[in-house]
């Protein structure tokens, strides 16, 4: 065996560990400000750094650099390459003082520049330059002036009064000198004036500050000081002026001497330091006011500042002189380089870390180190070279969360960043020049707390006091390829595991070192190189996890050593062989966990075991199944460190049911390739990564990335290599030696850090300003509305933290994804064609050093094109209605005319069938008509009326039987099997012949025929016979519908162009509607006019007429006359021969007589000789048949004609009549229409009525029965039936009247005989008129005529036709009733009862009563009184 003493406390000089102290950030042009010379720096409430440089101002986001100069500004005026003097922050606007004294506000929310000049002069009048701005208040900004006081402008309104205070001002606002110094605001809110001629105060009095009398008028005061005490102020004459906080009481303290260039308030008691120019510092007490003198030099001392430890820092030309509160005993500083720059201030300042920064007059910038006591003018990164910093710096901004801004002359614009104390890296280097490092690989702290760090070259160090030793050679482990592991036993003995030569057992010896002995296959039985872990339980067994040939268990004592192979049982698979070991740990039952690059083992004491790996078939959730590291907590949960497959959490009984939970890039894992982890003493959990240090939040439950930023500066990390100590210090192994972490130190921010949004990209076009009135940028707004087609947006943010750079998103677009995307350090989020819809976009920065985790949310609306809206579908909606109602109606109407055609098709058809088949049958009966008709006529025994009669049945029975012939042709034709008869043909005879037909029809009209038809002879190749048909229906047709003392006309004309000949009937009648001019030819079409809307027709001639005239070759039209009246043409061809021009003739017009009326001899001679007692009045537009009802009625009344309706009603109010008897259609008014007019009017009301009608509808009889007729006989009707009718609604009426006499009954109503209304209430009247008068023996029928407002005449013929008894007669037999009735009553007195009842002679009355009774009235008196003769 081979044994080596070494001597522990052999210091090794291959071992530093400098403590990092910051990082440097240059920027250039490329990335940084837009100009190199950067004058003033302020920080906004969003955390925005604002810089004011000789090109305008810049504000820095933390990533970006964003240019403001006012190029997009055109309305004031900001200049372009404007010099930026200062800048002040205040909430949203900035305040800003320029190279030109001049003043303007700019608003961060819209970006625009504003000048204060024209407000200035507006309010005051006048001009003014500026120097200074001072935010002291809440309500105003103060402006210094050159010369010229000071102005006090409101913050927020700017329309508000501004305040001048100046020598010239009013006494409210006057102060002592124009000439401004310094300005001051007390812990009370007092404004103090520093001026060249004394001290002003400012006291707010409402609203307003306002001046009082000067607290100091002893001359100028140059400068203040303010501490927790109060105000101090020096004056010209090296005085120093104080005010106690809440007093306006001035103490003076005299120094006097040379000038006093500062004070300054210590926090360590009440008392106050000066520096003067001959190089004393005085300290002032405040209670006593006693000054003593520290310090007594010859170099000038300036500023000061005091460290946290009440040390004080001065101002010298070219030095700092620092002087130690302790023992008062000062050093003077020097700067590196001796080279003086003016611009280079003095400033001092402690940072995060407490360190004490100072920038020295003239040149020079470094910090203090309290170990060696010196000002350093370099600092060390870590795991980098040192860095010398820049010396000539001319402006400082320090940010409180651990970041320096400043201006060099060297590097321009830089960032210094301190680093954090929570991290220590140690540098281990190969060589003692440094330039390789050594890669730590294995990490143990022993039981005195001395760590133990082996590394990838074979090195073995112990770390203790800062300090770094080895216990061996330096050859010990030169070929091992490197310590992977470490343990110390319970006996203190150190076990080294290598990369290539096994185990090796470090035994400790008495005096302090340690005896090295190699473990062997050959004598221990270890059969493995490839040591990576080692392991003790509390039996004191050993397991050793190997690399190359799984797992072994050592067990030791009594100087012997032995080693066994653990071979798995229970083994869930022979393919996996779990041997390659990287980790083992124990769990808090002493179970070992295993971690293999295979999967989990866990091995229990007692030797079961168990196996977890994924398949892609059954998944546990290991995340990955190689393993790199294994570690628990203090809840006794174990953590699995996976190559790629993140953090898994396990939980529960390793041999009952476990809980596997995996962390990964989804829960906000920044890196999934952890290489080792271990829980501090908070129970966070600390992850070693490919991509840094990760630090989980068990309370926030949240991933924090401790590398982000310069902190660690992108160290690497090693493989299961971490390691902890008691006092909550970590260590992970890097490749550049090992980081020592302390979580208690790590420092959280003091001001919170924003998360803000910093660019907005609509359709790749970078729009940050967002509004249609007034624009805003995307940071100042809460809600992004933008329209359908701006729907591809890109939204940059960053985080305001300075200190760290390289920060980690997630963010989320609510309503389109509800989970967290991991950006990583891309600061930017892109949506790609977004649906209108409203969206809430959230983003969160991942940073460790904030209690609150930085958020931001912007609700996102994109708005719908007009045709997806509400309205829009509302339209939608009614169009798609509408187009269906229309569509429905569309087809409904399609298919309802379909149906309507069909069935018109077949009701035609049937019809046709019907008129054909009752042709046929009416054939038979016309010809048993004309042939006996015809035998008739030739006989010559016939009187003349019976000839008359028979002329009228022959004259009728042949038009039916035309009529007939005409539907049985138009059938053929329909058929197709109607064949012409053509032969040469007279046309203008048959014309004539025609005509000549209709002469005594247009004479009973009293209508003109006219034509110009020639004299000449015109043959034509026709059918004679279809011709004359056509000829005849629309003549007729022609004079159905012409007015009376109108003419028709019929216009001839040849056209040898054409060959045709054209004949045209023109009438003077309605016309047709234009649109139904081509519907006239159709077959049963009847056109209906206003005015002959009952006009009789079958609509048979015109469709008749058309079919002949094409049947001929020929062509059939009609049109509309102007003026009124119908042109229906027909043209026919001619033949060869016939082609030329006939001769015209003169139109000739001939006036046609009225048609002989049937008797009118006999009607005139009855009329004569004898006047009927009945008139009738009949109303019949067919002439033939009213002179027939006239010739028949005659013999038995007195008859009145009317062919018309409106004819009829005139005649009835005219005479009278008894009776009416009228037709139903006819044209005009119809006979329904004329009952109802009859039945309105009193003079007509009570005539009876008998309607004659063809229609044999029950509903048409039932209207006419309900408009008041008191018959309705339907046609063909007989004679006897008619005047049986009439004898019988006449007799009635003598009833009727009889009848109401002996009752004295009003409303009366028989079966037959109908009493309106009207009638009712004229008996009734008239009666009670009688009844009222009847004692007045002149009552005469003109009285009873005039109180029914009626002449005498229209009276007495309407009451003799009710009652059939004139009207003298009815007041008459109304007082013999009424003496009857008295006499019936026991009245007795004769004389008296004639004199009542209206009589004036008793005598007349006597013989009335007899000749209406049958006895005097005494005699009925006796008989009444005294019956059966019964007389006293």
């Amino acid at each position: 065996m081979r044994t080596l003493c070494i001597i522990l406390l052999a210091v090794l000089p291959l071992v530093g560990s400098p403590q990092a102290v910051g990082h440097l950030t240059t920027y250039t042009k490329e990335n940084g400000p837009s100009h190199r010379t950067v004058s003033c720096i302020t920080k906004d409430k969003d955390g925005f750094l604002w810089l004011g440089t000789w090109n305008g101002i810049n504000r820095y986001d933390g990533t970006t650099f964003k240019t403001f100069d006012g190029i997009q500004q055109n309305s004031e005026s900001f200049l372009l390459n404007r010099r930026i003097i200062q800048i002040l922050d205040d909430d949203d606007y900035l305040w800003i003082l320029t190279y030109d004294h001049q003043i303007y506000w700019f608003n961060k929310t819209t970006e625009r520049f504003h000048t204060l000049s024209p407000l200035i002069r507006q309010s005051l009048g006048r001009t003014i330059l500026f120097n200074k701005i001072f935010l002291l208040t809440d309500d105003y900004i103060w402006l210094g002036t050159e010369n010229q006081g000071i102005v006090a402008v409101p913050r927020r309104d700017r329309l508000a009064k501004i305040l001048h205070y100046s020598t010239e001002s009013s006494r409210s606002y006057q102060i002592s000198s124009d000439t401004i110094n310094i300005v001051h605001q007390d812990k009370s809110g007092h404004i103090w004036i520093g001026t060249n001629k004394g001290l002003d105060l400012l006291q707010r009095l409402d609203r307003e500050y306002q001046s009082t009398d000067s607290v100091y008028t002893d001359g100028p005061v140059v400068k203040f000081a303010y501490g927790k005490w109060g105000s101090a102020f020096i004056t010209h004459n090296s005085d120093i002026l104080l005010v106690k906080d809440g007093q306006h009481q001035v103490q003076k303290i005299k120094i006097g001497g040379d000038i006093l260039h500062a004070i300054l308030f210590s926090n360590y008691g009440d008392f106050l330091y000066a520096t003067r120019n001959d190089g004393y510092l005085f300290r002032v007490n405040l209670s006593t006011k006693a000054v003593d003198k520290l310090i007594e030099g010859h170099q000038s001392l300036f500023g000061m500042y005091e460290d946290r430890n009440g040390n004080v820092w001065i101002e010298q030309e070219g030095a700092v002189l620092y002087l130690d509160r302790r023992n008062n005993l000062s050093r003077i500083f020097k700067p590196l380089y001796a080279k003086q720059n003016t611009k280079t201030p003095f400033f001092c300042f402690e940072d995060i870390n407490n360190r004490v920064w100072i920038s020295i007059r003239g040149g020079g910038f470094g910090y203090f180190d309290e170990n060696a006591q010196e000002v350093k003018f370099s600092i060390n990164d870590i795991g980098s070279q040192t860095t010398v910093l820049p010396q000539y710096n001319y402006l400082f901004f320090y940010d409180h969360n651990g970041a320096l801004w400043f201006t060099s002359e060297e590097k321009g614009f830089t960032k210094l960043v301190f680093s954090d104390v929570a991290f220590h890296h140690h540098d281990l280097f190969v060589d003692k020049h440094g330039a390789l490092n050594d890669e730590v690989r294995s990490l143990m702290l022993d039981a005195t707390s001395k760590l133990w760090v082996g590394t990838k070259a074979g090195n073995l160090y112990v770390q203790e006091n800062e300090k770094a030793i080895s216990p061996f050679t330096a050859t010990s482990f030169k070929e091992s390829d490197g310590v992977y592991s470490l343990l110390e036993d319970h006996s203190g003995n150190i076990w080294i595991g290598t990369k290539a030569s096994g185990l090796f057992k470090a035994a400790t010896k008495g005096d302090g070192g340690y005896t090295l002995s190699r473990i062997t296959s050959e004598q221990h039985g270890l059969n493995a190189n490839q040591i990576y872990t080692l392991v003790q339980d509390q039996k004191q067994r050993i397991w050793i996890g190997t690399f190359d040939n799984g797992l072994y268990k050592l067990e030791h004592g009594f100087g012997k050593v032995d080693v066994k192979k653990i071979a798995w049982k229970n083994h869930a698979t022979q393919n996996r062989l779990f041997n390659k070991i990287r980790h083992i740990s124990f769990d808090q039952h002493g179970n070992l966990w295993v971690a293999t690059t295979e999967g989990l083992v866990i091995h229990a004491p007692h030797g079961e075991t168990r196996f977890f790996f994924d398949t892609p078939n059954h998944t546990i959730k290991l995340g990955d199944n190689d393993i790199q590291y294994i570690f628990s907590d203090a809840k006794g949960s174990m953590y699995l460190c996976t190559s790629g497959g993140g953090l898994t959490k396990v939980d529960g009984n390793p041999f009952g049911k476990l809980n596997f939970t995996n962390y990964g890039r989804r829960e906000g894992l920044y890196n999934s390739f952890i290489l080792g982890g271990i829980a501090d003493s908070t129970g966070d959990l600390w992850l070693s990564t490919e991509g840094g240090l990760i630090k989980y939040d068990q309370h926030r439950k949240q991933f924090m990335n401790m590398d982000s930023g310069d902190r660690l500066n992108s160290l690497s990390f090693s493989e299961k290599t971490v390691s902890g100590a008691a006092e909550n210090r970590l260590f992970f192994g890097t490749n550049k030696g090992f980081l020592e972490v302390s979580p208690a130190n790590i420092h959280a921010n003091i001001q919170a850090v924003k998360l803000v949004l910093t660019r907005l990209w609509v359709n790749n076009e970078e729009r940050n300003l967002i509004g249609e009135k007034e624009k805003v940028n995307i940071q100042y707004i809460d809600t992004l509305i933008l329209s359908h087609d701006e729907n591809n947006i890109s939204v940059d943010f960053a985080l305001t933290d300075f200190y760290t750079s390289n920060h980690n998103f997630s963010y989320r677009l609510l309503g389109l994804d509800s989970i967290w995307q991991q950006n990583g350090s891309l600061n930017r989020a892109t949506f790609t064609n977004l649906k209108p819809g409203h969206y809430l976009f959230e983003v969160k920065g991942e940073y460790d050093l904030d209690t609150a985790e930085p958020f931001r949310r912007l609700s996102i609306v994109i708005l719908s094109p007009w045709w997806t809206t509400w309205w829009a579908y509302s339209l939608y909606l009614c169009l798609t209605i509408l187009i269906l109602v229309i569509v429905r109606h569309f087809v409904k109407s399609m298919w309802l005319l379909k149906q309507r055609v069909m069935i018109e098709q077949k009701m035609a058809e049937v019809k046709m069938r019907f008129f054909t088949n009752i042709s046929h049958e009416l054939r038979t009966p016309l010809t048993l008509i004309l042939s006996p008709v015809e035998q008739l006529l030739k006989s010559t025994q016939l009187d003349e009326e019976t000839r008359q009669y028979t002329q009228l049945i022959n004259l009728n029975a042949k038009r039916m039987q035309r009529f007939v012939d005409q539907l049985l042709e138009l059938r053929q034709i329909q058929e197709n099997s109607y064949q012409l008869h053509k032969g040469s043909t007279d046309f203008i005879s048959l014309v004539q012949h025609v005509l000549d037909g209709f002469q005594i029809a247009a004479r009973e009209k009293n209508i003109r025929l006219q034509h110009n038809l020639p004299n000449a002879p015109l043959f034509l190749n026709i059918d004679q016979d279809n011709i004359e048909i056509v000829l005849y229906n629309l003549l007729s047709n022609a004079l159905k519908y012409t007015y009376p003392d109108t003419e028709i006309v019929l216009a001839f004309d040849v056209n040898t162009a054409t060959r045709a000949v054209t004949l045209s009937i023109r009438d003077r009648g309605p016309g047709v509607k234009e649109e139904a001019l081509n519907e006239i030819f159709e077959l049963f079409h009847i056109e209906s006019t206003p005015l002959l809307q009952s006009e009789k027709s079958s609509g048979i001639g015109l469709s008749l007429a058309k079919e002949l005239i094409q049947l001929h070759g020929g062509e059939i039209w009609a049109k509309n006359r102007e003026g009124g009246g119908l042109e229906v043409t027909f043209s026919l061809m001619l033949d060869e021969e016939q082609c030329t021009e006939p001769k015209v003739i003169p139109v000739v017009q001939k006036n046609i007589g009225a048609y002989p009326e049937l008797n009118a001899d006999k009607q005139k001679e009855g009329s004569g000789t004898k006047e009927l007692k009945e008139q009738v009045l009949v109303v019949e537009d067919n002439g033939e048949l009213r002179a027939f009802l006239v010739s028949q009625l005659c013999k038995h009344y007195q008859v009145i004609e009317a062919e018309r309706g409106d004819n009829g009603l005139s005649a009835a109010i005219t005479h009278q009549p008894d009776i009416i008897v009228s037709d139903v259609m006819m044209p005009g008014m119809d006979g329904i229409q004329l009952v109802k007019q009859l039945r309105e009017q009193t003079e007509t009301s009570h005539i009876p009525i008998i309607l004659l009608s063809a229609k044999h509808a029950i509903e048409t009889q039932i209207q006419g029965l309900e408009y008041g007729a008191d018959y309705y006989i339907t046609k063909p009707f007989h004679l006897d039936f008619l005047l049986a009718s009439v004898q019988r609604l006449l007799k009635q009426r003598k009833l009727l009247f009889d009848h109401m006499l002996n009752q004295r009954e009003l409303l009366i109503c028989t079966d037959d005989i109908i009493i309106t209304d009207h009638d009712r209430e004229f008996l009734r009247k008239v009666i009670s008129f009688v009844e009222e008068k009847m004692e007045c023996p002149t009552l005469s029928i003109d009285q009873i005529a005039d109180s029914l407002n009626m002449g005498r005449n229209t009276f007495y013929k309407k009451f003799k036709s009710l009652t059939d008894i004139p009207p003298v007669e009815f007041v008459r037999d109304m007082r013999l009733q009424k003496a009857k009735i008295l006499l019936d009553q026991g009245l007795d007195n004769i004389t008296e009862i004639a004199y009542q009842v209206g009589f004036s002679n008793p005598k007349y009355f006597s013989t009335c009563f007899r000749d209406k009774f049958g006895t005097s009235p005494k005699a009925y008196f006796q008989q009444k009184k005294y019956p059966e003769g019964n007389k006293p």
